[in-house]
């Protein structure tokens, strides 16, 4: 792991409104997003100056983010964590970018010749599972999405072409829901024969506020490059395999996955879809096959070993020096068909994503000594006995508590919390109205 200094955050609680199997308990008045709707805003009022209000205001702050991806827009939007009401709303689009005459991050820089900006790619919708190929081989989705937001700038990182000495040179940058965009390192020099490398795939990590990068060299090489935005600093992180096209950190614990977009002539029996976790402190991480699911597999750690989890079509899913494969399978596919590994809580223990949020517990004895028995645990269950769908939790700061998007069946739609060790009815923090409904949360402050 990057070491990185440590933040102290505290949980508000939010209004009890009502369990979970009950029906909406409130209306609340959220201004819609882009795609259509009306309402009010988060004081009660209406109108032009609270949509003004929502667009100006940061996307930092209390509460938790959320997103949604249309044609050619991203929209980000903030709510409150104590009645889900609307507090910011930015709608990125890269139609009409061009260079900031001021960068809002100290490390940003005009871009002098801008020839092309490029959202990053968003997918919140589920994954058909019997076409992967041009599907990336990592979606952990809220683990992605997460790392596309610089909140405290409300910036979206993208990737631009500028035109240096010449040529063409891929960098990556920020951009503001009004189109400003600002390039995160200096010009690069592409004069020599080799020309520039190409700098890809930001991921903002938001424990420590660093920006992660793929950068792909003229000779095919692929190394995980650190930017410290406040300061400038820019650090090698390690390599990465030659297959990695994209980086996604992970916002609980800083594991930074290299992954490739789409694999050439997939094996149909060989689940090419893997989807990753890892314990917070990063002493284990642990992946599962998506299209043939049976087995969750994790590795421990040998030594410091290493941030970078990455894998080459044909071999093994984890790679990078430093880690030690632990077999451990759990069965999952016979117990619970078409659910899968969320991420992990309490201390040894890997939730699940059926409308329960399942919970399985390990034993990291059992991966050290390397068994490749079928393990069994006693199950728990988060959201125990509901009829709703429960989908897209992200974890708390301190790791106790989810936040989740909840419909019922009748199609309204809720943002809940519950504690992980369970337990407690959930709590109903407001109603998601309008285009809002179709936001996954991918944030909580």
């Amino acid at each position: 792991m990057i070491p990185s200094p440590k933040k102290v955050h505290s949980m508000r609680r939010s209004r009890r409104i009502g369990p979970l199997t009950s029906g909406a308990a409130l209306s609340l008045l959220l201004l819609a997003t882009a795609c259509g709707g009306g309402g009010g805003g988060t004081d009660g009022g209406g109108g032009e100056g609270t949509e003004e209000q929502s667009e100006s205001a940061s996307l930092g702050g209390d509460g938790f983010l959320a997103l949604s991806c249309d044609e050619g827009s991203i929209t980000v939007a903030r709510f409150s964590d104590q009645d889900g009401s609307l507090q910011a709303e930015h709608v990125f689009t890269a139609a009409d970018a061009t260079s900031a005459e001021e960068p809002a991050l100290p490390s940003g820089r005009t871009v002098d010749n801008l020839k092309s900006v490029t959202l990053p790619d968003c997918e919140t919708g589920p994954i058909d599972y019997s076409s992967l190929d041009p599907e990336p081989i990592t979606r952990n989705r809220a683990h992605e999405l997460a790392g596309l937001v610089i909140p405290d700038h409300s910036l979206l990182l993208v990737t631009l072409v500028e035109e240096v000495d010449g040529a063409d040179v891929t960098t990556i940058g920020a951009m503001s829901a009004d189109g400003r965009v600002e390039a995160l390192l200096p010009v690069d020099d592409a004069s020599g024969f080799s020309g520039a490398s190409d700098k890809l795939s930001p991921r903002y990590y938001h424990p420590d506020g660093t920006v992660f990068y793929l950068e792909s060299g003229s000779d095919g090489s692929r190394t995980v490059m650190s930017l410290a935005p406040e300061s400038g600093d820019v650090q090698e992180v390690g390599p990465c395999d030659e297959s990695c096209e994209r980086v996604i950190v992970d916002p609980y614990s800083g594991v930074v996955y290299g992954t490739g977009l789409n694999l050439e002539d997939p094996d149909p029996d060989t689940p090419e879809y893997y989807r990753y976790f890892s314990h917070h402190d990063a002493s284990v991480v642990g992946y599962s096959g998506i299209s043939t699911f049976s087995y969750i597999n994790f590795r421990v750690t040998q030594g410091e070993g290493t941030p970078i989890v990455s894998r080459s079509p044909g071999s093994s899913p984890i790679g990078g020096d430093g880690w030690q494969n632990a077999q451990h399978n759990l069965g999952l596919s016979e117990e619970y068909p078409g659910v899968y590994p969320v991420f992990m809580v309490g201390e040894y223990e890997v939730m699940l994503d059926d409308n329960a949020f399942t919970v399985r517990a390990f034993d990291p004895e059992e991966l050290a000594s390397e068994s490749e028995d079928s393990i069994q645990s006693e199950d728990r269950q988060i959201l125990p006995g509901n009829t709703r769908t429960n989908e897209h939790p992200v974890l708390s700061a301190d790791r106790s508590q989810i936040l989740f998007r909840s419909t019922d069946g009748s199609g309204n739609v809720s943002w809940f919390s519950t504690p992980v060790a369970g337990g407690a009815e959930p709590t109903e923090i407001g109603l998601a109205e309008g285009g809002h409904g179709s936001m996954v949360p991918i944030h909580w402050f």
